[in-house]
């Protein structure tokens, strides 16, 4: 009886060693085994089929996560294909829509220093899949406003009916009124009362959207937007740094830069196809309906909750497949990890001392002492993984490479995201349409950022690049893209004088109200405040374009809805230097990537990595975007005004807009420039980025 609980016993030990250790695993799938370092085996949780093993290689692994950057990236550069959008669904201003841009950054700093240190222990590919999770996650969260106030926001033309007063006397006329948000104000011998602010007389009460209900609609659309955006932070925290460890832990050194480039390349792709699905959705009417209105109409409003659902369920589907690669390719030989190992080593003696002093099986008091002690060393690692943690950040923020090259990258960031404006300045300055603009932006990425991106993978490996001749490219390089992105100043077209509402002979009957923003363009060529205000009486849809007649202040009496077109070929060359710029400032993404892991010892890459996205994060997207948010509604000269609340812009001054935008771009492209040069100088006199020197580091 003893001997058989001594077995027993000796049974459930070896059961544990197997469960403490896990270094060596032998499965059975099907009809075969699969006796490998669990490590370095495809799959996840019990299900290891051996056909996955085949893609278990560096090669699929860079395509299955490039297909997830790409999808990633598109998400997070949707927003900036529907700025104009939302601005008019929900009448946000400038500064809310940066407020979506930068809160994405809010996300990501809150969590990215702590992940980018947990690189070296982290199963790497299933924290990208969540990654690309939360990435899709937040695409149908910011779709959610539509499904909540969709029947408040997208009331179509509708018609009411309503008393006319004038003084004390009720008019026994009735007169049909069509909504003056859709058509704008036409010309009446009475004061005219936007029905939508009436909250008395004759006008049916389902009509009545009082200024508060709206300011409320859009707080809330506003948090929720702003919370999937976050959550889209916490998504991106893991990306680059762990991407760029996974790969250069696992292939030969000048490798890193070619399958990194094709990553990334994948990732600056993502806006190329953001901006394609913007023009797509952008042509679709918000309710998905049939419609008198027209892309031009300055009340269109495209189906901008479309695109984010779509792409964040497409985004979902990619990504999964991510969790099924190994926490190590098998190709590569590593050593195993020190928590993993030294587990298995420090806990079975501790069970065997145990059950050798005790000479009594394995019961629940020794199972009891095993969890306690494994409690007690979690505890112990969490303490040295913080001490390490700030050790690290010390030792980065003393290398002056490290520090002058992250103030390089995130002053070119800050240029960069000027570019999620750039649909809305091609709108504005160059008379485009939504979708067209989006076209053009898509046409101008895939160019310009995709080539850029890749070729500086490509060059990197093909020149066997080292850190101080990658220091020395990207400052030329910076000093090429500075002076392309002079042509922004001298590159646009003229806009047109709009006739404002000065009272003259052929209005002065039509008591135009205040606020009755809604340019229509006359057959004189001339562009006019409102219908009001070119003295029109009537309105009609031909071919789904408002027209107006009867306009007495028009010399041949007619009018269309829209501000009359004034876009020039100046387009054409502003694309080209525009493109250039971009290109320039992505063809230094790998050569930087090079100098950042190569200034800093081997087990500080993937916490340098994650400090300069940090950076870029603070500095770069989050300081951009509030600071061009507020830029534009700066230039704004009339702004959209709703029962005396204010709303979004409606027309902006062009001439200030394109000074102050590129203005902006060219000062933070010199300081990058600066910054480069400064780091470059100092290699140079102390040999810091020689090839003797990061070798004694590695």
């Amino acid at each position: 009886m003893a001997s058989e609980r001594r077995k027993m016993a000796s049974n459930h030990l070896n059961k544990t060693r197997i469960h403490a250790s896990k270094l060596h695993v032998t499965r059975a799938v099907g009809d075969n085994t699969l006796g490998e370092d669990e490590d370095t085996v495809c799959g996840t949780g019990r299900w290891k089929a051996r056909p996955l093993q085949r893609c278990a290689t560096i090669s699929c692994f860079t395509t299955v996560n490039g297909i997830a950057y790409l999808m990633t990236s598109c998400v997070a550069a949707f927003l900036g294909s529907q700025l104009t959008t939302l601005e008019k669904q929900f009448g946000f201003t400038s500064r809310q829509t940066g407020l979506i841009m930068a809160a994405s950054n809010i996300g990501y700093m809150a969590c990215v220093l702590i992940v980018s240190h947990m690189g070296n222990s982290a199963h790497i590919p299933r924290a990208l899949c969540i990654g690309g999770c939360c990435f899709g996650l937040s695409g149908i969260i910011a779709s959610l406003p539509y499904f909540l106030f969709s029947s408040e926001l997208n009331r179509e033309i509708r018609h009411v009916t309503s008393s006319v007063l004038s003084g004390d006397t009720k008019l026994a006329a009735r007169t049909e009124v069509v909504d003056r948000s859709m058509q704008g104000e036409l010309c009446s011998a009475h004061s005219q009362v936007d029905p939508q602010c009436q909250g008395q007389g004759g006008v049916d009460n389902q009509l009545i959207n009082s200024s508060s209900s709206q300011e409320h609609i859009a707080l809330i659309s506003l948090a929720i937007i702003v919370t999937g955006m976050v959550i889209q932070g916490f998504g991106k925290g893991p990306r680059l740094s762990f991407a760029v460890t996974y790969v250069d832990n696992n292939t030969e050194k000048i490798n890193t830069g070619y399958y990194s480039g094709i990553m990334i390349t994948c990732s600056i792709m993502g806006p190329v196809l953001a901006f394609l699905a913007g023009g797509v959705f952008s042509q679709i009417y918000v309710t998905l309906e049939a419609t008198d209105l027209d892309p031009k109409h300055p009340k269109w409003v495209g189906a901008w909750w479309l695109g984010y659902l779509t792409l964040g369920l497409i985004t979902v589907a990619v990504s999964l497949p991510l969790q099924l690669f190994p926490r190590r390719l098998p190709s590569q030989r590593h050593e195993k990890r020190a928590f993993g190992s030294n587990l298995g080593r420090d806990t079975l003696p501790l069970l065997d001392n145990l059950a050798s002093k005790q000479n009594k099986p394995a019961t629940g008091d020794l199972l009891s002492l095993f969890k306690r002690h494994t409690i007690k060393r979690k505890l112990q690692a969490l303490i040295i993984f913080m001490k390490e943690f700030f050790a690290c950040q010390i030792r980065l923020w003393k290398n002056p490479i490290f520090v002058l090259m992250n103030v390089c990258s995130a002053c070119i960031i800050f240029a960069v995201s000027a570019n999620g404006y750039s649909a809305k300045y091609l709108e504005q300055v160059f008379d485009m349409p939504a979708h067209v603009a989006n076209y053009t932006m898509a046409a101008r990425s895939f160019v310009a950022t995709g080539l850029g991106t890749f070729l500086g993978g490509y060059l990197t490996r093909r020149m066997s690049m080292s850190a101080l001749t990658a220091l020395r490219f990207i400052m030329l390089v910076l000093l090429a893209g500075s002076l392309a992105s002079c042509a922004g100043f001298f590159l646009y077209c003229s806009q047109p004088e709009i006739r404002m509402d000065t009272p003259v002979p052929c209005n002065a009957n039509c008591h135009c109200s205040e606020n009755s923003y809604f340019p229509v363009c006359g057959k004189d060529g001339l562009t006019y405040y409102s219908p009001c205000q070119a003295g029109c009486t009537n309105v009609f849809s031909k071919e789904n374009v408002f027209w107006y007649s009867g306009c007495s202040c028009v010399k041949d009496g007619s009018a269309s809805a829209g501000i009359c077109p004034y876009g020039c070929s100046a387009i054409y060359s502003y694309i080209l230097f525009s493109a250039l710029t971009a290109f320039c400032q992505t063809i230094t993404i790998m050569p930087k990537v090079i100098v950042f892991i190569r200034c800093v010892d081997d087990r500080d890459k993937t916490a340098s990595m994650g400090l300069q996205s940090f950076t870029n994060s603070l500095l770069g997207y989050l300081s951009g975007g509030l600071t061009f948010g507020s830029l534009i509604d700066s230039v704004c000269t009339v702004w959209g005004v709703t029962c005396g609340v204010r709303g979004h812009c409606l027309q902006y001054d062009n001439d200030l807009f394109r000074i102050k935008l590129h203005g902006y771009v060219l000062v933070s492209m010199i300081l990058a420039f600066v910054t480069a040069s400064v780091a470059y100088i100092y290699a140079r006199r102390t040999d810091s980025l020689s090839e003797t020197v990061i070798e004694k580091q590695s």
